[in-house]
């Protein structure tokens, strides 16, 4: 009995315990942003969930980490603490003589336990992973810190609760017209990404620009004190992340922290039609004289003509010339107006900026637009915020297309208490442009099964999207999207291409 009790437990443990292994990855090992995961409906019922569906069996339903060296440590040292405790009960039970049926009852509680414990494994085994990381990383800082500071290299700060990433990239082409120039790649913006980064890829270039990240209040301080900023650019605010966070007060206090960071009589570059923004950049200079270049003043007066052709490519016109850029979505307008504003104030000539705008190419950290069996793709599949949503929306709609528009959708993380409230708002919005929705995560799933109706379709496999990836019609994926459907969309777009 003892041996099928055992045979039954293994393969349900395992699928919990791959499943907590990816979750505190995808956490990035964060208490904040674990205990954030347990206030929503989400991570409550993937803490009581007692029996995995048969589905979480499968290669494809079966959630597991990536495997690095973190990973690995985290479920070794999990893994170990799982096998003491069990050992330790199994010696005891083989020491007292009982009734094999006490027995029995004893192995059952015991691994009903170990299983139901297998979070709380892993949140102990993360703590002697994050000692070594501040290890590695105060070495890092350091490497990466001193580097910079034995050359002269000029460093531009972005941050922001969206937007960062493009613009940082796009920035830094148009300026490469000119003058040589670091970049962080992706989307890497955190302490140990920046300082990998710089170690491995600056080589005394003229400029560095440098994305801020923050989870909470202080991580742009601390990066800031290692990279120093001599200018900073502010691109948006919304409210991502308020679930770790707590109050848009909060988000605007941090992101403040790469303004406070600049040297007195610094450039200071945002999003002035945004109100959150305005208020990060009056925290931020308080204290300090800053040069205040409001970039949304372009818009409309030297940036005019803005529109999107049929498959959404964004066009303006700037100085008498018409900018034919690669970019999709006319919400890119902002990020052209910040790069036009630094790119003017660094002296590129007007031609050096028209060059570097129109021969960018986007990459994966942008919307993509591609077309697969007569099926228009606008792929913002990456990452999410309730701002991006919403321009996405608009996009769709301006978008051309007399077929159906499907939208594919993982939903928003990280946003605490008000998850029930911002979905069901994006819900709502969706619901205007898009004839039906197809869910490929936990997370406002529930608020947006109960707008949508019979048009809401949880999905995790290609056979649920079997009806809409064969026919014509617009396909919108917004957010993170799983690895079987990026996967298959990438092999279909290499088909196309050949």
């Amino acid at each position: 009995m003892e041996l099928l009790l055992l045979i039954i437990f293994l393969p349900i443990a395992a699928v919990r315990f791959l499943r907590w292994a990816a979750i505190v990855q995808q956490k990035e090992y964060r208490f904040d942003r674990l205990r954030d995961f347990f206030s929503t409906s989400t991570g409550k019922n993937e803490f009581a969930l007692l029996i995995p569906s048969i589905n979480q069996f499968t290669k494809a339903g079966l959630k597991r980490p990536r495997l690095t060296l973190r990973s690995i440590l985290t479920m070794v040292i999990a893994l170990s603490m799982i096998a003491l405790v069990v050992f330790c009960q199994l010696l005891v039970c083989s020491m007292i003589l009982l009734p094999w049926v006490i027995n029995f009852l004893m192995l059952f509680l015991l691994f009903t336990g170990v299983y139901i414990l297998i979070p709380v494994f892993f949140m102990v085994a993360m703590i002697p992973t994050m000692i070594g990381r501040a290890l590695i990383l105060f070495t890092y800082l350091t490497q990466a810190s001193n580097k910079l500071a034995a050359h002269t290299s000029q460093v531009i700060g972005i941050t922001g609760s969206y937007g960062k990433t493009s613009t940082k990239l796009l920035l830094a082409h148009v300026l490469s017209q000119k003058y040589s120039v670091f970049v962080t790649p992706k989307s890497h913006n955190n302490l140990l990404s920046v300082a990998q980064a710089i170690i491995k890829n600056y080589s005394k270039q003229k400029l560095a620009v440098i994305e801020y990240g923050a989870y909470g209040k202080g991580d742009i301080a601390q990066l800031a004190q290692w990279v120093k900023p001599d200018m900073a650019i502010i691109t948006g605010f919304t409210l991502q992340h308020i679930g770790l966070f707590g109050s848009a007060e909060a988000i605007q206090l941090a992101k403040a922290e790469l303004i406070i960071a600049l040297p007195n009589k610094s450039d200071v570059f945002f999003a002035g039609k945004n109100k959150g923004v305005k208020k990060i950049v009056e925290i931020g200079v308080a204290d300090k004289e800053c040069s205040k270049h409001n970039y949304d003043d372009l818009i409309g007066t030297t940036i005019t003509h803005i529109h999107i052709n049929k498959t959404g490519t964004l066009q303006f016109d700037w100085k008498h010339h018409n900018i034919k850029t690669q970019l999709i979505g006319e919400h890119y307008i902002g990020a052209c107006a910040a790069v036009i504003s630094v790119a003017g104030r660094l002296e590129l000539d007007d031609m050096q900026i028209i060059t570097g705008l129109e021969s960018f190419e986007p990459s994966e950290n942008f919307i993509r637009s591609y077309v697969i069996k007569n099926i228009l793709i606008i792929d913002d599949g990456l990452s999410c915020n309730p701002e991006g949503f919403t321009k996405m929306c608009e996009l769709a709609t301006n978008i051309s297309h007399d077929a159906k528009k499907h939208l594919i959708f993982g939903g928003i993380v990280d946003l605490g208490k008000y998850t029930t409230e911002i979905h069901t708002d994006l819900a709502q919005k969706a619901k205007q442009v898009f004839s039906d929705v197809w869910y490929t995560g936990a997370v406002g799933n529930n608020e947006f099964a109960t707008i949508w109706g019979d048009r809401f379709h949880q999905t995790d496999s290609l056979k649920d999207l079997g009806s809409i990836l064969q026919d014509p019609g617009l396909i919108v994926l917004e957010g993170k999207m799983p690895p079987w459907l990026t996967t298959y969309l990438k092999k279909q777009r290499h088909k196309t291409v050949r």
